[in-house]
């Protein structure tokens, strides 16, 4: 279910071809911030149930709550980083190139520990495997190529692949060094630098 959620960013970069890029990426990074301080809140107000609004409040927590991460220490990283990585990738990178990157953080990432935890059984990389970093790889060659060339798609996959298990790397070990390499922040930066730069060569 949470993989479910993940996608569902797509819907945001579907909308976002419709929007001016700059208003693209501020919706994102809107959309981020609003889950970081939603995150302080949690952190730091109890449930309170005394009025019909802060009863939805707390439906609507317990629900995220059920699909966060069990091991995260705090809630909603996931989501902040998820918006912020595509919110800045709109900002930075021409629409194309933002779209598709968004795009494979939101399909890949998700396909990869969906079949790495169902069907990983060989390790590559910290708590990767090959099965879930092949899938990942396959998907986001296909998810590439609704808007790239085939050449540019499997370079631009490679480079997302390398960017999924980078945070898995010793040099990351530190937790502090571990959630500023999010690869929901790498993903969507990485591969829309090289889209960019690919497209405007190949």
């Amino acid at each position: 279910m949470r993989q479910l959620v993940h996608m569902s960013g797509l819907l945001f970069i579907l909308l976002a071809q419709f929007m001016d890029k700059a208003m693209a990426g501020l919706l994102f990074t809107l959309i981020a911030l609003f889950f970081l301080v939603y995150s302080e809140h949690v952190s730091r107000c109890e449930k309170n149930h005394r009025t019909l609004l802060s009863k939805i409040e707390c439906r609507i927590r317990d629900m995220a709550f059920w699909l966060e991460r069990k091991d995260s220490r705090k809630p909603f990283t996931g989501a902040f980083w998820f918006y912020m990585g595509i919110g800045l990738a709109f900002l930075l990178f021409p629409l194309k190139a933002a779209s598709a990157a968004g795009a494979m953080l939101a399909v890949s990432d998700s396909l990869s520990t969906i079949i790495g935890v169902r069907f990983g059984r060989h390790n590559l990389i910290g708590k990767k495997t090959y099965e879930g970093t092949g899938a990942f790889f396959i998907s986001a060659i296909l998810v590439c190529l609704l808007f790239f060339s085939p050449a540019i798609s499997l370079l631009a996959a490679m480079v997302a692949t390398l960017a999924e298990l980078l945070p898995e790397a010793r040099l990351f070990s530190h937790s502090k060094l571990k959630m500023a390499a999010s690869d929901n922040l790498l993903i969507p930066l990485m591969t829309g630098l090289s889209l960019t730069v690919l497209g405007a060569f190949i």
